[in-house]
């Protein structure tokens, strides 16, 4: 399910979104996952239990629920990171390479 949202300091509009999301960072073979929060023309926001850090490159996949649509692969420019009260890392950052 998503809600498309408009931001008067973006240039594009941001969908929020609750969708699977798996990344690997850079150097890693491993894959982890996590929740889509929203996504937008250049970036994305998602929250997981697996640490992440500002400054990191991950290679995202994005899962957006629907079978007529094949998975989003992109890499992801780490911007910003919160930790949830919930103790999650609450990651957003830059896609780019969209496949």
């Amino acid at each position: 399910m998503s809600d498309i949202r408009r931001d008067d300091n973006r240039d594009f509009i941001r969908m929020e979104m609750d969708v699977e999301v798996s990344f690997k960072h850079a150097r890693s073979n491993h894959l982890f996952s996590g929740r889509c929060i929203d996504l937008s023309h250049t970036g994305l926001q998602f929250e997981t239990s697996e640490p992440v850090s500002e400054g990191e490159i991950l290679s995202v996949t994005i899962d957006l629920g629907n079978d007529k649509f094949q998975p989003m692969k992109a890499v992801l420019d780490v911007k910003r990171v919160e930790i949830t009260d919930s103790g999650q890392y609450r990651a957003a950052g830059q896609l780019r390479d969209i496949q």
